[in-house]
C-alpha cells in the first residue's frame, strides 16, 4: 500500500535567527579501478527531480512543506484548458509532506527531492500557513506556492494577493433574490433564489421549490454561475414542459469543509437549522408553495449525498430527490479494496494528507459530522489509523449508521422511504468517476429497488464532473414529480 513518504525534505535553518543558504548539490562521483582508467560518464537519471525552493524576503508564517509533480502530458492538458479531476487525484497521490513545520521567517531556501518523478516532470511546492492548504492549493489561502519548469531546478514561492474590499455580490439580478437566515451558532447563512421567468413582483402565484445542495466546501452560487448554469437550463426545460420552479442555492460550507446536515457538537445543529428554521424563512421570503409535495432536493457530489441523506431523514418535508455523483451512500463499500478489509491506497493517502496539514478536509468533514468524540484532539475520530490503515470498527459502525445505506437498516425508515419516495428518487453518476463513486451509487440504487423503492438510475459516460449536463434530466424528473399548485 502506498505510503506518504517524506522524501528529501531537509528543512534548512528552520529555527535559526539568520537566513542560511543550503550548500549546492554535488554531482555523483564514480570510483575508478585504476589511476590510468578514463573517467566514466554518468548518464542523466531517467527518474527523479532535485532543486531548491526559494522563500521570498519578508515571508512570515509556519506550516508543513509539501511537494508534488505533474507529468509533461498533464502540463499540456492544463495549458490547453483541460485540467481534470484525474490530474487532481494524481497530484494528491504523489504528494509528500514534511514531518515538521517550516518557519518561513527563519528559512531562506528549502532543498527538495522527488525521486519518484520522471526527470522531465514539473515540480510543485506548497508551504501551508494557518491550515489553509486546500485554499492555497486552489490559488488562494494564506500559504505560499511555487511551480517549477520541466526537469526541476529552482522554484520561487509566492503568496496569493490578499482580497481588497468586500467580495462582489453574485446573487443579484432581476430574477435573483438573496435570503439570509441568521443562527446564533451557525451565523448568517446565505441562500440564493433563482425565480421563474413568469414571476412578477406583484404576483401572488407560488411555485414548487428545488433546494440545490452544493459539492464539498462550496456555497449557494455553486450551480448558479457560469455558462448555462442550472437556472438557465431550468428555463429551457420550463419552456418545453410548461412547468416552472424556484431554485434555491444553499451554502453548506463550513471552516472544516462541508456540513453533512447532521446535528453535530463540532459542526453545529445543521439538521435542526435546515428543517425547522430555513424552510419557514424561505416560505416567508420567496414565492414558493408551502407543502412537502412541492419541495425537492438536488445536489452533486457532497450535495448529492446530502440530498439523499437529508431527504430520506425528512421525507415528511421533501417529496423528490435528485442525486448526481453522490459521495458513497455505502461508505464501507467505498473505503476498502474489493473483497478485502484493506483501505484503498488513494483513500489512505488522501486521509493522511488531511491529517498532516489539519484544517478543512473531506474525511475531516465526515468525522466532524458522524464520529465526534470530545476526548479526541480535534473533537472527532476517523474509522482507521491514517498511518497503518488499521480499521477502528467502532467508529466505522458510527459512519455506516449515518449513511443512506445504514439508514435503510431501520425497518421504520425503510417503510417511510418506500411510502414517501418510491418513484420519486433519481440517482445519476458517471462511469468514469475519478473518486470511485460509480459502483457505490449503482449499488445503492439497486438496493433501493430490491426493497421496493422505485428508483431511476441514469449512468453517463462522464467522470465526476459534467454534473450540469446530468442536472438536465434530473431537473426534468423533479419538475414531473412536484406539485405545481
Amino acid at each position: 500500500m502506498r505510503r506518504l513518504l517524506c522524501l528529501g525534505l531537509f528543512l534548512v535553518g528552520c529555527r535559526e535567527p539568520a537566513r542560511p543558504v543550503a550548500p549546492a548539490a554535488t554531482a555523483p562521483v564514480v570510483a575508478s579501478s585504476s589511476a590510468a582508467a578514463e573517467p566514466k560518464v554518468v548518464a542523466p537519471a531517467k527518474q527523479g527531480l532535485e532543486g531548491t525552493v526559494l522563500v521570498p524576503e519578508g515571508a512570515r508564517g509556519s506550516g508543513r512543506f509539501l511537494l508534488s509533480w505533474r507529468t509533461v502530458e498533464e502540463e499540456r492538458d492544463i495549458a490547453s484548458g483541460k485540467f481534470s479531476l484525474t490530474i487532481l487525484r494524481h497530484l494528491v497521490d504523489r504528494m509528500i509532506v514534511s514531518d515538521a513545520d517550516v518557519d518561513l521567517a527563519s528559512t531562506r531556501e528549502l532543498p527538495y527531492s522527488l525521486p519518484a518523478a520522471p526527470n522531465d516532470a514539473v515540480p510543485i511546492a506548497i508551504v501551508d500557513v494557518e491550515h489553509t492548504f486546500w485554499e492555497t492549493f486552489r490559488g488562494g489561502g494564506k500559504g505560499f506556492m511555487a511551480q517549477g519548469s520541466s526537469g526541476g531546478g529552482t522554484l520561487r514561492l509566492t503568496q496569493a494577493p490578499a482580497q481588497s474590499g468586500p467580495p462582489r455580490e453574485r446573487c443579484q439580478g432581476e430574477r435573483f433574490k438573496l435570503v439570509i437566515v441568521d443562527d446564533a451558532k451557525l451565523g448568517n447563512r446565505r441562500f440564493c433564489a433563482y425565480l421563474p421567468a413568469s414571476w412578477k413582483p406583484a404576483s401572488k402565484r407560488r411555485y414548487p421549490v428545488v433546494l440545490m445542495l452544493p459539492g464539498f466546501g462550496s456555497n449557494e452560487m455553486s450551480y448558479l454561475t457560469g455558462k448555462r448554469h442550472a437556472g438557465e437550463r431550468l428555463d429551457e426545460l420550463s419552456k418545453e414542459t410548461q412547468r416552472e420552479a424556484v431554485l434555491v442555492g444553499v451554502d453548506t460550507s463550513v471552516p472544516l469543509g462541508s456540513t453533512y446536515l447532521e446535528d453535530s457538537p463540532v459542526m453545529g445543529a445543521w439538521d435542526t437549522f435546515l428543517a425547522n428554521k430555513v424552510l419557514p424563512a424561505l416560505e416567508r421570503e420567496l414565492p414558493i408553495l408551502r407543502k412537502p409535495t412541492a419541495r425537492a432536493l438536488l445536489g452533486q457530489s457532497t450535495g448529492g449525498y446530502n440530498a439523499l441523506s437529508f431527504g430520506m431523514r425528512h421525507s415528511e418535508l421533501f417529496s423528490a430527490i435528485g442525486a448526481s455523483s453522490p459521495d458513497a451512500p455505502d461508505v464501507e463499500q467505498w473505503l476498502f479494496s474489493p473483497g478485502t478489509r484493506n483501505l484503498k491506497p488513494w483513500v489512505q493517502q488522501w486521509a493522511k494528507l488531511e491529517d498532516a496539514v489539519g484544517g478543512a478536509g473531506q474525511f475531516t468533514s465526515w468525522a466532524a459530522n458522524w464520529s465526534t468524540d470530545g476526548s479526541a484532539p480535534r473533537g472527532f475520530r476517523l474509522p482507521f489509523d491514517v498511518k497503518t490503515g488499521v480499521v477502528d470498527e467502532t467508529v466505522l459502525a458510527q459512519w455506516i449508521a449515518k449513511t443512506p445505506h445504514g439508514l435503510l437498516r431501520d425497518a421504520k425508515m425503510r417503510a417511510r422511504v418506500k411510502q414517501s419516495l418510491s418513484g420519486r428518487l433519481l440517482i445519476t453518476v458517471g462511469r468514469r468517476d475519478e473518486f470511485d463513486l460509480f459502483l457505490p451509487a449503482e449499488s445503492f440504487a439497486n438496493e433501493l429497488q430490491a426493497l421496493g423503492v422505485e428508483t431511476r438510475f441514469i449512468p453517463t459516460d462522464h467522470g465526476h464532473g459534467g454534473h450540469l449536463e446530468r442536472f438536465e434530466p434530473t431537473l426534468r424528473f423533479l419538475l414531473e414529480k412536484l406539485d405545481a399548485r
